[in-house]
């Protein structure tokens, strides 16, 4: 009997400080996710108010967003390039560097949405869209102005752009 007490204390005692040991390492982890997240907001208004700073006739949005279909209507800018990107995709990581790390050489009037491929299901069908790395220009009804793949640099996308 003893030793069957000493046995269910035991495990008792084990789940406990494990339970805890769980509870504080989720803790830590949600609190670097806040980090994160708070890094990434501060980088994304930094690189809007250089935009802004660097020519007085850009507008307040920035050229280059990460965004979804229920979002598009919301660019104001004339010029709409649709990215469709994929995170396992090496070209379109290639680009997506270049463009981020060349935000001032955007035109200005000009608006780069880097789209979800593998999420943005209704706009591919809707664009014809059939490869990740595929850029389509729109007007501001959402009509295909023009659409290409395979632009490896901001310099050769802006080159297309009608």
């Amino acid at each position: 009997m003893n030793k069957s007490l000493l046995l269910i204390v035991g495990t008792g005692a084990v789940l406990l400080l494990g339970g805890v040991y769980f509870v504080m390492s989720s803790q830590d982890t949600s609190g670097d996710t806040k980090k994160q997240v708070s890094n990434t907001t501060d980088v994304t208004q930094s690189q809007n108010e250089v935009n802004v700073q660097a020519n007085s006739e850009a507008p307040t949005e920035l050229s280059y967003i990460k965004t979804s279909e229920g979002e598009l209507a919301s660019i104001v800018n004339d010029k709409r390039v649709l990215f469709f990107h994929a995170s396992w995709c090496p070209t379109c990581k290639t680009l997506d560097k270049d463009i981020s790390s060349n935000l001032l050489k955007i035109p200005v009037g000009v608006t780069i949405a880097q789209l979800d491929f593998d999420k943005e299901i209704d706009l591919k069908k809707k664009y014809g869209v059939t490869l990740q790395h595929t850029l389509v220009q729109i007007d501001s009804k959402g009509n295909e102005l023009a659409k290409w793949s395979g632009s490896r640099d901001l310099e050769d996308l802006i080159a297309r752009i009608k």
